[in-house]
């Protein structure tokens, strides 16, 4: 038999814990004080309106069916938590998060085809997770960001065929990458290039018969 919990232990947990507002929780104002009971929420433990991240987290993985509710909370931080556990047919609409938190939860569990969306989001961190997932034929809507991170992740996973429009990146890291990857055929114009580092990654794959142009 289940012990259920000592309501004075409870709520004294309660006390020492704050939602996003700085204001203590009340379990006694909460729709879901009903499963406190059942062990489906836990004050200090698992509750989605503590302001910590992890008890939030905890929160949903018991209450995955709770998740679509809180899709419009005012914290972000309940909706990056919500958007883990909703069906993937409502993450379309949250692409437009205003919180880059949100939208790189979204962009981990995005079906792969729709993630085009979220290509040109102002958030690194959220095109870097898209560069991770995007279809490699699609990869080449990154090519040119802003970012050298997102353009490294571009050149490790980019079909050789789109790596010719990446040789003369402005970062001599994605360059190098692009010369270690890409077809020997296209390499001809990287031979000249300004970084030691990436004409030594070029002469180690180019023909011995065009050697002699690295000489100088």
């Amino acid at each position: 038999m289940t012990e259920k919990p000592d309501p004075n232990t409870e709520q004294s947990k309660v006390g020492a814990c704050l939602d996003w507002l700085g204001k203590p929780v009340s379990c006694e104002n909460c729709s879901f004080q009903d499963r406190l009971a059942e062990e489906a929420c836990h004050p200090g433990e698992a509750c989605v309106n503590d302001r910590h991240s992890k008890r939030i987290h905890r929160f949903f993985a018991a209450n995955p069916d709770t998740a679509v509710q809180f899709l419009d909370h005012p914290y972000f931080g309940v909706r990056a938590m919500a958007v883990r556990y909703v069906p993937v047919f409502n993450l379309p609409r949250m692409v437009q998060d205003p919180d880059e938190t949100v939208r790189a939860a979204v962009a981990a569990r995005l079906p792969r085809p729709r993630l085009i969306a979220l290509c040109q989001d102002p958030d690194r961190q959220v095109r870097l997770s898209v560069a991770d997932r995007l279809p490699e034929d699609s990869l080449i809507h990154l090519i040119h960001d802003e970012d050298y991170a997102v353009r490294l992740k571009v050149s490790r996973r980019a079909p050789t065929g789109i790596l010719p429009a990446m040789r003369n990146d402005p970062d001599p890291e994605v360059r190098n990458e692009v010369a270690r990857r890409i077809h020997t055929d296209w390499l001809d114009p990287m031979i000249a290039d300004d970084r030691a580092r990436v004409r030594l990654t070029v002469a180690r794959r180019v023909s011995a018969g065009k050697l002699h142009l690295m000489r100088e």
